[in-house]
Formats: C-alpha cells, structure tokens, sequence
C-alpha cells in the first residue's frame, strides 16, 4: 500500500465533504472546491476520517492512490486554512517602483491567478506582495 495513500486524512469541524459518485465536494468557511476522483478508487469517510483505498497494486491503482489522497487533502486544507504564498518584488535597472509593480500586477492577474480562484493581494511597504487562496498555485 501506499505510504502516502494510507494515511488517513483528518476533516476539521466546519468542513463538509460530500461523495457523489465520482464527485467529491468540499465546503469550509473559506469557499467550496469540487474534485472528479476516478473510478477505481474508492473513497470512505467516518468520524471526520477521510480515507482512500485503492482496488488492487495495478501500476496505475499505485500512482492513483497516493495522488487522489495528496489532491482530498490540499482541498480541505485550502477550504478551512487556505494556502499563501510571500513573493518579493525586487527592483531590476529597466523598471523602478510603481512601474514594476504595476507590470507584475498586470502579469499575475492573467497568468498567475485563474480566473475562477479567489484572490486577495496585498502590497506591503517593504516590497512584498501576500497572496491568499483556497487552491494551491502550480509550480
């Protein structure tokens, strides 16, 4: 079994996770997130306990598992905590200040931030930008 895969994963109070079929619904105090599982993978929640198993040690059943469980529990924890990210604007010759910024504005707005993630971006006095969300940024 998975090393990963097998841990449980633990529901704080005032998260709601609901299993539809191969739909997993997660709603906390932060927003809502919805997750499509496959459909091998078999999902059991009891006492606020979220655990993910997995049919057989099928090579695909193996990269499944680990994964599914990885992607419930970036869910929960973005619905209840939420993740942020500390980025520093530094200044470079070709720009200075207020143009920077309003150049990395301009570029995380379309490239960075979906559309459909909720976003708050904060600019302190010591160049440094805070981006909460409820979903976790690609690397």
């Amino acid at each position: 079994m998975s090393r990963i895969g097998k841990q449980p994963i633990l529901v704080p109070e005032g998260v709601n996770v609901i299993i539809e079929d191969l739909s997993v619904q997660v709603k906390g105090p932060k927003g809502a997130l919805s997750v499509d599982i496959h459909k091998d993978m078999n999902l059991d929640l009891k006492d606020n306990t979220l655990l993910v198993s997995r049919p057989s040690d099928d090579r695909l059943h193996k990269s499944l598992h680990g994964t599914t469980r990885m992607i419930l529990m970036n869910c929960i924890n973005g619905v209840s905590d939420g993740f942020e990210k500390e980025l520093e604007i530094v200044d470079h010759p070709e720009y200075e200040g207020e143009k920077q910024a309003k150049n990395m504005w301009t570029y995380s707005d379309t490239k960075i931030v979906p559309l459909l993630v909720k976003a708050v971006q904060e600019l302190s006095e010591q160049n440094k930008v805070l981006e909460k969300r409820i979903e976790q940024l690609e690397k």
